[in-house]
């Protein structure tokens, strides 16, 4: 079982078919982000963007992302109309919209946003979408579907993007002026990703409608072939992920 905090709703439980909508009142006990800053502050290799943090935004004391300037400036732009594929063995207490809108910003790594063919196949109900995470190195290119990732490695990456975040932040706020409208500016990056989302998700929409009307295209054509005979067709489903809706109003 999969809970979340960030108006995040297990749609179908897949193994069983099961409709369910799961609530609860503690945030994402998962991943603290106290207790997270308390680590980079006894990491050597990264205490000191720990320190530098601390001293240009202040104390990190009782604060949660959702605080961060990164969030607010930055990732709360980010949201996503479909419903997202996820692990059966996911995490409780797991802010599965935080996390996504870390894939949808990050500038590290890049993503694909996957309409499912089973439901292109047989769109009926809302359609869902699964991620996969891509990830560039010298020696080859990567990806990770999200539903595929299991809870330690979600775990990590959860650090990592967190760390990302951070990180740009510092970048940002010690640009010099002359660099702030530049091509090479961080702030300029990050617009671009923004960009892009839109973008993506624009074409997602787009793929979406046209799976709908050539369904509608196909009914129609059947209609004609049977006339009033009605087809029931029954197929059985078996899904390794859940499906989640991300609510991204507060």
């Amino acid at each position: 079982m999969c809970r979340d905090v960030d108006k995040i709703f297990v749609k179908n439980v897949s193994e069983t078919g099961t409709s369910k909508k799961i609530k609860n009142s503690v945030k994402h006990r998962f991943f603290d982000y106290g207790t997270f800053f308390k680590e980079l502050k006894d990491d050597p290799h990264k205490r000191e963007i720990a320190l530098r943090y601390e001293n240009v935004f202040g104390s990190q004391k009782n604060l949660t992302i959702e605080d961060q300037p990164f969030f607010q400036n930055y990732l709360s732009q980010f949201s996503i109309p479909f419903q997202i594929a996820i692990s059966n063995d996911c995490p409780n207490d797991f802010d599965w919209g935080l996390l996504i809108r870390y894939i949808l910003g990050s500038m590290s790594t890049d993503y694909k946003l996957i309409l499912d063919e089973k439901w292109k196949n047989y769109p009926k109900g809302a359609p869902f979408v699964h991620i996969a995470i891509c990830a560039s190195t010298a020696e080859k290119d990567e990806c990770k579907m999200l539903d595929e990732l299991f809870d330690l490695q979600l775990l990590e990456i959860f650090k990592a993007y967190t760390f990302e975040q951070m990180k740009l932040s510092l970048v940002i706020r010690e640009e010099s002026d002359e660099y702030k409208d530049n091509e090479l500016s961080m702030n300029v990056g990050l617009e671009s990703r923004l960009f892009v989302y839109k973008c993506r998700k624009f074409l997602l929409n787009k793929e979406i409608q046209s799976v709908r009307k050539k369904e509608r295209v196909k009914k129609r054509m059947k209609r004609q072939t049977y006339g009033n005979q009605d087809e029931i067709i029954s197929k059985s489903k078996s899904y390794h992920y859940m499906i989640i809706n991300v609510n991204w109003s507060d």
